[in-house]
This record gives structure tokens, C-alpha cells and sequence, in this order.
């Protein structure tokens, strides 16, 4: 049996590497199709809330007609076209019949992204407007994320089918990273493990199904990332429309994306020039203009009400989120001493966690360290990440004194010192899901292990995928099986309500506001008023009482 299953593995990566290779291009176009539905959405938008126009079914119609034409821009072959076209809404279904499947059970997604998907939806113009909710992150946060799901939901008429853009990001992540690993003299198997390792990230892989938005982030950079060492290598224009339009994107999600993007952008324009001679103007000057377009709020609108432009991180009456949420043995460290104590600590989210009592071996590891949440503080990457650090810096040093091609020492440099810099401008580095690309600095020395001739440091890479695997696999396991657990207790809460009717108490204003949802769009009756005896609480949510109507 032992034997046979091993074959049957075998089958099935040579199936899937035999599938990539021959439909290489029909996969890359059909991840190019919906990366520019999703940015021209983004853009169209911003655009129409400009003009003082609300979300409405053209923005997504507009959007996805100028992607068609922008893919026969670049492809030119009418069967190329339709089957990329086919792939892309063969996964958008698939996408949003995941997506409607599972309940974002997560505090944050419920607590300010659902109300912000659930405004923008219902006509809140946030360049003109205040939203009026308790939450002021609603009015003051980038919404790159919330305002293409809020066109999803516009179209769909359910709350939980925004989060079908998380899948389709991890869609469009995997295959250009595939397409940049192509380009590299890698055994195939390798590259196959090493586009698994990128992009399920444990910040991806424990949000996937939440309206929490450090995945998209996450997956937005890797393909902006992706696509501008593609078009180094091959100079060919798609990749240089996919780097503008993911950037676009990652630049309008967090108050971190523009920082880090500059960052990351001094190196690869400064690689760029040093290389070719030529400055990349129009391709940043693009992103520029239209991360402007895109973040008229919270930016401008902020300067315009008399806040500061970063409100309400800095300013008059600044929210100190981040000192509410750091753990107490992070105080009274500087940011680096903070990054590594995180780093090489056991998985927790522990506020209260003492120092001596939490830092670990590499490698060391008991049954409660394997779960990761959404949220975890304290070693947030997983149980191995630690090991594997260990190990891979141990090979970085090795590559820099081992004789090799002195074009990838050079690129292995810039691009593992861009990322690091990247991570280190960032206050809250500590906590993984603020700075997953934390998880990429090991992977960006284990490929270039692998394109070295010296066999150590070929074998050194291979045992960091083994961990790497390992890392992903287990938890994520764990992750899947919970998500499975939650949702059913979901359900058969919303199924107890029968032919009944729920009274739901969303006078408290911590309450998820949009609660009542998950009954409205199953058609089960429902009431919003005061609970009297405030017993029993409705499951994942601190702050929402109901009871059920007895006739």
C-alpha cells in the first residue's frame, strides 16, 4: 500500500506539471484577465465616487470589457483568448462558491470590513461622505479591498461573496510566480514546491476565508514582485501591465503598502538602471497617478475634514492601536530586538507571555504551537520558521563567499536586501500579518541555492523546502479542520431559527452590524430590537444577543 500511494503522488505532480507546462500561457492570460477586472474595478470606482456616483453594475461590466480588450492586445490568438477566458470564469465561480460557503467568523471582518462592504454597497460615497459608523477606521482606512468586494457583493447580493477576491488573488499569485520561476534554471519539481511554499504563506492560508486583508497584501506584492523580475527577464509588456495594476492595487490596501512600495522601488528602479541604463519612468509614473485616483480617501478627505493625512496613526487624537495590541514583553524594545523575539518565539497570542517563558529553540516544538490564527502576535509564521531561518541564513552567508555567477550574487543582494529594508521601515514588523513579506526572505536564498552550482548549498535549500513543507502542511491542516468546525457551528445556528423568527439585539455599538445578514440571505425571519434577557449570545461575536420569538 506504502507503494502505491507514493506512485499515485507521483501521478498526480506529474499530471499537474505536465497540465502547467503545456497550458502555461492559457493559465498566465487567464490570471492576467482577472487582475485587470479587479484593478479597472478599483480605479472605475474611485472614479465614479469622484463624479459623486455610487457602486453600480457598470463599473464591473466596464471593467472586465477593457480587460478583454487588453487581453487581445497581448495575446492576438482567438483560441488562446477564449480559453483564458474560459479558465477565469470557470475559477470566479468556483471562487464565489467558496466563498458564499464559508462564514467569515474573524472579529475584524465582521466587526468594520463586512459594515465597510455593506456602506460602500449601499450608496456611502466615502470622498463625500461620512459613514456615520461607530468604527472610525471606516472613514479613515484605505479601501482597495472593501471596494472591490462591495462591486461583488452589488452584483451578487451576498455578503460573504467579497471574500471570492482572496482566492482570486491566490489564483493570479501562483501562476505569475510560476511564470518568474520558469524563467530560472531550476529543476521543475522544485519550482512546482517553491510556488506552494510562496504563496500559502500561514497569513494567507488562516485568512483566506475572512474579510482581513493582510493576505491580499501579501499576494498583491508577490505578484507585483513576480511580474517586474518577469519582465526583467523576458522584457515582455504583459508583465509590466500586470507589475502596474497589482501595484495599483497593493498601494490603495494598507497605510504600510505605499512605504514598502517605495522602498522596494528605489532598489528595483536603482537594479533597473544599473543594468540597462534606463530609468523605468512611465511604468511608476502610471502607478503614481493612479494610487492617487485611489486613495482620495482616506488621504485627501482627510487633509480636506482637518485631520492629519495619516489619521488616525498620527495627528490630533491618534489611535495608539498598535501599543493595545503589542505583546508586554515587546515594550521597551527597539524594532529589530522586537522582529527576532517574535521570530523565535513560540506561536502565541498571548499579550501576557513572559520573555524567558516563550522564547524557543529552532525546531522545538509541542502540539500547542501548531495552530496559527489570523491574528497570532508572537510567532506567526509557524512552529518552523524559526529553523528555517536559522538554516537559510547559514546559506546566505555561504553564497556570498562561495565562488558563483557574480550577475545572481549581485540580484540575490538587491533583492534580498530590498525586502529586508522593506520590513525593517515598518513599526509593527513583529506581528507577522503586518509584514508577511517577513516570509519570503528564506525563499529568496533557497532559489538562489538552487541556481548555484556548489552542492552544498543545493542540499541546504532542499532540506529548507522539506521544513518549509512541513511549516505549511501541518498547521494548515489544522487551520482547514477548524475552519470546517466554525462553519458548522455556524450553520446549524442559523438552520436552529427553523420556520421561527431570531430577535437579534444590535443596539450595543461593539455589535457586528450586519449580523442580521446571515438570516436575511437564507430567508429566515428575523427581527432588530432590544433583547430583554440578555442570555444568550449569538456565536463569534462578543456584543450580539438574541433570542428566538415564541408564538
Amino acid at each position: 500500500m506504502k507503494y502505491k500511494s507514493v506512485s499515485i503522488y507521483k501521478k498526480i505532480v506529474f499530471l499537474t506539471a505536465t497540465l502547467l507546462l503545456m497550458y502555461k500561457n492559457t493559465f498566465l492570460y487567464s490570471s492576467f484577465l482577472l487582475l485587470c477586472t479587479l484593478s479597472f474595478i478599483l480605479i472605475i470606482s474611485n472614479i465614479t465616487f469622484l463624479f459623486n456616483y455610487d457602486i453600480n453594475t457598470l463599473n464591473t461590466l466596464l471593467s472586465f470589457l477593457i480587460s478583454i480588450i487588453l487581453l487581445i492586445y497581448i495575446s492576438k490568438k482567438p483560441l488562446e483568448i477564449l480559453a483564458s477566458v474560459f479558465v477565469a470564469i470557470l475559477f470566479s465561480v468556483l471562487s464565489y462558491y467558496l466563498a458564499i460557503t464559508y462564514f467569515d467568523t474573524s472579529y475584524d471582518g465582521q466587526g468594520y470590513h463586512q459594515e465597510t462592504i455593506y456602506l460602500l454597497k449601499n450608496g456611502w460615497n466615502p470622498i463625500y461622505e461620512e459613514s456615520n459608523a461607530f468604527r472610525m477606521w471606516i472613514n479613515h482606512y484605505q479601501k482597495g479591498n472593501e471596494i472591490i468586494q462591495s462591486n461583488i457583493y452589488f452584483l451578487t447580493d451576498q455578503i460573504e461573496s467579497g471574500k471570492m477576491i482572496n482566492l482570486l488573488l491566490l489564483f493570479i499569485a501562483i501562476f505569475t510566480s510560476f511564470t518568474f520561476l520558469d524563467t530560472l534554471k531550476i529543476k521543475f519539481y522544485f519550482k512546482f514546491l517553491l510556488i506552494f511554499i510562496v504563496v500559502f504563506n500561514p497569513v494567507v492560508f488562516t485568512q483566506l476565508f475572512t474579510y482581513y486583508l493582510d493576505a491580499n497584501w501579501y499576494l498583491a506584492l508577490v505578484i507585483s514582485l513576480s511580474s517586474l523580475l518577469s519582465y526583467y527577464s523576458t522584457k515582455k509588456q504583459i508583465f509590466l501591465i500586470i507589475f502596474v495594476l497589482s501595484a495599483v492595487i497593493f498601494c490603495s490596501l494598507k497605510l504600510t503598502s505605499i512605504p514598502v512600495f517605495i522602498v522596494l522601488s528605489i532598489f528595483a528602479v536603482s537594479y533597473h538602471f544599473a543594468e540597462q541604463k534606463k530609468i523605468l519612468f512611465k511604468p511608476f509614473l502610471s502607478i503614481f497617478i493612479l494610487s492617487i485616483i485611489c486613495n482620495i480617501n482616506p488621504f485627501l478627505t482627510n487633509l480636506k475634514n482637518g485631520f492629519h493625512i495619516l489619521y488616525p496613526f498620527a495627528g490630533e487624537n491618534k489611535s495608539d492601536i498598535l501599543n493595545q495590541n503589542i505583546p508586554i514583553m515587546l515594550l521597551n524594545k527597539n524594532r529589530i530586538e522586537r522582529i527576532l523575539i517574535s521570530l523565535f518565539s513560540e506561536t502565541t497570542d498571548n499579550r501576557d507571555a513572559i520573555l524567558l517563558h516563550t522564547l524557543k529553540i529552532p525546531f522545538a516544538v509541542s502540539i500547542d504551537q501548531l495552530f496559527i490564527n489570523y491574528d497570532t502576535r508572537l510567532g506567526g509564521f509557524g512552529f518552523f520558521f524559526s529553523g528555517v531561518l536559522v538554516i537559510s541564513l547559514l546559506l546566505a552567508i555561504y553564497i556570498l563567499f562561495i565562488k558563483t555567477n557574480k550577475l545572481q550574487k549581485k540580484s540575490f543582494i538587491i533583492l534580498f536586501m530590498g525586502i529586508l529594508c522593506s520590513i525593517l521601515i515598518n513599526p509593527a514588523s513583529w506581528w507577522a500579518r503586518l509584514s508577511a513579506q517577513i516570509w519570503l526572505l528564506p525563499i529568496v536564498i533557497i532559489i538562489f541555492g538552487l541556481l548555484s552550482q556548489n552542492k552544498i548549498a543545493k542540499v541546504l535549500s532542499q532540506l529548507s523546502i522539506v521544513i518549509f513543507m512541513i511549516n505549511i502542511l501541518i498547521p494548515g491542516y489544522i487551520t482547514y479542520r477548524k475552519l470546517n468546525d466554525d462553519n458548522k457551528i455556524m450553520n446549524n445556528f442559523v438552520d436552529s431559527v427553523g420556520n421561527k423568527t431570531i430577535i437579534l439585539d444590535l443596539n450595543n455599538q461593539f455589535g457586528f452590524q450586519q449580523y442580521y445578514l446571515k438570516f436575511k440571505e437564507r430567508n429566515i425571519s428575523y427581527k432588530i430590537r432590544d433583547v430583554q434577557k440578555k442570555i444568550k449570545l449569538a456565536p463569534y461575536t462578543r456584543d450580539v444577543y438574541y433570542e428566538i420569538e415564541t408564538k
